[in-house]
């Protein structure tokens, strides 16, 4: 392709090999847009007394790219790149000065999610040449960097200047970033420079930001944005300036590169190969990463024996690598070891809550508070507790869009509430509660609090200690672990005082004929039988891969995904959303005049999986006013390109193709 620059701006996309030309003693400028996955070269020539403002913008999937600049004399080149691209990048950019008076200014900003390779060279051919190159890269997770600045000036570049300056900030450490600023003189009448630093975030930096109110998300997209600020200022286009700060604003959001993620999952590698599905029911189970599927299979290949029982060393090897998994999980939640229970699952570790301290310390007249949006693995044991023990069950009124709030919670406890059971994220509308609020009220009361987790400990980080809260349920499998694991956190001295809900082998110290039991101290007291130990080390590989992945960047990319699914679907006249201000990936919607069911039965027709129904949460019809709504709900690795599935399939939805769907 050829191109010929005349006076003035334009703006173009590259896809294929392209020629660019200036016109003699103009100004011009160029907006070079790279997509998709390119593989092109690039041969600019700036003739004499022309001036060129080239900007290339690149969004690519993947990008090899090799570029050639031509300076006659006295001309002028600005040269900018805005690397944000979600795919391996190799960059070859070969600047001859040779004209004399001939300049160029290079600036480069770079977000880096996967491998990239960038190599810059000036070449100053004649005399009084100017060069000035200024590099800086931001390293999130998923990529390596390599960058080569070279600046020559040759025996016959006499009076000509060459600077450097280069930065890399690396947010991710285990990352690697080699920098090679290189000067090469072969004339004594020049002016050279070069400058490089390398390094991680400044954690104080950081922390003055969040002491401003600012949250470690917020922080960290305002400190990317001031690192790459001397590439941006140079841009003098206002609307491919906002544009820029747009893109780089998301990337200091995320700095995800879920098409790689996408690759450490079998389901989602079936997809991309063109089954034409999109799960899109994450609140109900997750996809599993490769790694959780190895250790899975590698118990029952490797090390399929019991734990805790056997006087042999693969017993032993297996067993403290089940104690392993105790180790991480604790980590992940801040709290003891010794505080983390391993169960079947966030029903039993409810359950377990239930009948061990609810209905061994509630009384007659005590009242169990909770809330209308509660799943029925939470609110059904107590009220079997209430029942039980003469408490009573009250409720926390909500808002019409069905959130807690802080003030409502406070008008409804009084000194009789014992017991305060709500979900931190509501696995209907996905409204985030605010726990360690909560907590601190309810300790004021002198009761204690039990939080379902169950949609928010795969989510959003999670801190025990920080939250102050009491007890903790979840199941593996809703964060990428393996089904019939869960996890009940309880404070120790909460633990201690609890009754087991099951005995066996395992969980007893010793007991004799007389029916004298004596049993282990917490957790092993609430853990009798074989455990499904395959699982327990799956939940372990599992916890690895969110924490590599990074809890704050999944928590602030589903948030941006559900933002954008939402932006989507309310421009369609047809759909009714109930949460569109809910800060999780959980997006509830019904069609007009078709009923739950049938919309999700034509969603699946188009290939897409969704839920129907009441969500386990019968009592929450009173707030919503409406007994059926269908859910949406994303993960990490799901795209925005499958949210527009989810929106096309909406768009055209009828009650006749609905119709048709159910008599066939």
């Amino acid at each position: 392709m050829h191109l010929t620059l005349k006076q003035g701006a334009q703006r173009t996309s590259l896809n294929q090999d392209m020629e660019i030309f200036t016109l003699a003693n103009t100004v011009s400028s160029l907006v070079l847009d790279f997509e998709d996955e390119i593989s092109a070269t690039l041969n600019v020539t700036i003739t004499e007394g022309s001036t060129l403002d080239l900007f290339c913008f690149n969004t690519s999937n993947r990008l090899s790219i090799n570029e050639t600049y031509t300076l006659e004399k006295d001309s002028i080149l600005n040269l900018s790149y805005g690397d944000l691209t979600q795919g391996e990048t190799l960059r070859n950019v070969q600047v001859n000065l040779e004209g004399k008076g001939a300049q160029v200014q290079l600036n480069s900003a770079t977000l880096i999610t996967s491998d990239t390779n960038l190599n810059y060279r000036f070449s100053h051919k004649a005399q009084h040449t100017q060069g000035d190159m200024k590099n800086y890269a931001v390293m999130g997770k998923g990529g390596n960097l390599s960058l080569y600045a070279i600046g020559h000036i040759e025996s016959t570049g006499a009076f000509s200047e060459t600077h450097q300056s280069t930065r890399v900030l690396n947010l991710e450490g285990s990352k690697k970033a080699s920098v090679y600023p290189h000067l090469i003189i072969d004339n004594n009448e020049v002016q050279a420079s070069h400058a490089e630093s390398t390094g991680q975030m400044d954690e104080d930096h950081l922390y003055y930001l969040q002491s401003r109110g600012l949250d470690v998300n917020q922080a960290i997209r305002l400190m990317v944005k001031g690192y790459l600020s001397s590439v941006t200022d140079s841009i003098n286009d206002e609307a491919l300036k906002t544009l820029i700060l747009e893109q780089i604003d998301q990337g200091g959001r995320t700095m995800l590169n879920v098409k790689e993620i996408r690759k450490d999952f079998p389901m989602c590698v079936k997809q991309d190969a063109g089954n034409g599905k999109v799960y899109l029911d994450n609140a109900a189970t997750t996809f599993k990463p490769y790694s959780v599927i190895e250790a899975v299979t590698r118990y029952y290949t490797d090390e399929s024996v019991n734990i805790h029982r056997g006087d042999y060393d693969l017993s032993y090897q297996v067993s403290d690598e089940y104690e392993q998994t105790r180790k991480t999980v604790a980590r992940f939640l801040n709290c003891e070891e010794r505080e983390v229970i391993f169960t079947s699952g966030a029903s039993a570790s409810l359950n377990l809550f239930a009948y061990g301290w609810a209905q061994k310390f509630l009384k007659k007249g005590d009242v169990i508070l909770s809330s209308e949006a509660e799943h029925a693995s939470n609110i059904l044991p107590l009220m079997k507790a209430a029942e039980l023990t003469g408490a009573m069950i009250e409720y926390i009124p909500l808002t019409e869009e069905g959130e807690l709030t802080i003030e409502a919670f406070k008008g409804a406890m009084h000194d009789k509430v014992k017991l305060v059971s709500i979900a931190h994220i509501s696995n209907v509308l996905g409204f985030v509660h605010p726990i360690k609020e909560l907590t601190k009220i309810t300790h004021e009361y002198g009761a204690i609090i039990s939080v379902d987790g169950a949609q928010s400990v795969p989510h959003i980080k999670t801190d025990v200690k920080d939250w102050d809260i009491d007890f903790l349920s979840f199941s593996a499998h809703k964060m990428l672990g393996p089904t019939g694991v869960g996890v009940l956190f309880g404070k120790y001295a909460l633990l201690d005082q609890m009754d087991a809900f099951m005995l066996g082998g395992g969980n007893n110290a010793r007991f004799d004929i007389c029916g004298n039991i004596q049993l282990k101290n917490p957790p092993f007291k609430f853990e009798a039988g074989t455990p499904a130990i395959e699982a327990v080390l799956g939940l372990k590989a599992a916890i690895l891969y969110l924490e590599k992945v990074g809890m704050d960047e999944i928590e602030a990319y589903e948030h941006e995904l559900k933002t954008y699914a939402v932006s989507k679907l309310k421009d369609l006249k047809n759909v009714i959303l109930y949460n569109p201000n809910a800060g999780t990936g959980i997006i509830t919607f019904n069609v007009e005049g078709i009923f739950a069911q049938d919309t999700a039965i034509y969603l699946n027709s188009k290939g897409l999986m969704v839920r129907a129904g009441n969500h386990c949460a019968k009592i929450l019809v009173e707030v919503i006013k409406t007994s059926e709504t269908v859910r949406a709900s994303v993960s990490f690795y799901n795209t925005k390109e499958e949210v527009d599935r989810l929106v096309d399939a909406l768009r055209t939805i009828t009650l006749e193709q609905c119709i048709d769907l159910s008599i066939m």
